[in-house]
């Protein structure tokens, strides 16, 4: 159904400005063919294409009122769609079953969109530096969509996996630090204590911070991304 689909959004986004109200109508079919998927991803992907193939607001003036009824209404269901709840999850390739479970609760139960979360980290970031994060945000690579780091690897493999990830270019301490202080976390955790000596950061604990890190960054590459639309 997938494929089907995806044909049906290459051909709505080809048409031309004279057909705006037969794409207007199969434009809300589309819309509640994802809403009914629960596909965050897809509805995402549509949008952008949409939006893309728009006229430019210099154009807008020049359709017939018919035209411009058609777009607005247009613009009014991508909006209406941008409103849904949209749940970003952070899951194990090796645990299909939780991230199935969970869409059937997200999806059927509470009519959310849904999406793997974990982007691909491309440059150094730090913890406390968000703005330095960087991902691969192009046509064959989105900022999304990825399963979360395994914490059940070695520490070997996953700086492994961060080195081809990069291209080499970071090791896994640019991402996540090698000792934490477990104090830091009580004003989050009532039973981090007050040790102020350093933690030895487990492979699990570095896996679930790359995890979140990598989340976080593909939230602001997918907003970011809708300004060049």
């Amino acid at each position: 159904f997938t494929c089907i689909l995806e044909d049906a959004v290459d051909v709505v986004v080809a048409l031309k400005k004279s057909e705006i109200d037969w794409v207007n109508k199969n434009v809300d079919a589309i819309i509640q063919c994802y809403k009914i998927l629960g596909d965050a991803l897809g509805l995402y992907r549509f949008a952008k294409k949409v939006l893309s193939s728009m006229n430019a607001v210099e154009e807008y003036s020049s359709l017939v009122a018919s035209q411009r009824a058609g777009t607005s209404r247009i613009m009014t269901s991508l909006l209406d769609a941008a409103a849904i709840v949209t749940i970003r999850v952070i899951n194990l390739e090796r645990r299909p079953d939780r991230f199935l479970d969970f869409m059937e609760f997200a999806v059927s139960s509470e009519r959310m969109l849904v999406m793997k979360g974990v982007a691909k980290l491309e440059q150094k970031s730090s913890v406390s530096v968000y703005k330095n994060a960087k991902v691969i945000c192009d046509k064959e690579r989105e900022s999304t969509g990825n399963f979360a780091f395994d914490g059940q690897c070695s520490i070997d493999e996953l700086e492994t996996k961060i080195a081809q990830m990069t291209k080499g270019l970071c090791v896994l301490s640019d991402f996540v630090k090698d000792k934490w202080k477990p104090s830091e976390l009580s004003a989050f955790d009532k039973h981090a204590g007050n040790d102020f000596k350093d933690a030895h950061t487990t492979t699990s604990e570095k896996a679930c911070a790359l995890s979140h890190i990598a989340a976080w960054v593909g939230v602001g590459s997918t907003l970011s991304s809708f300004d060049s639309c």
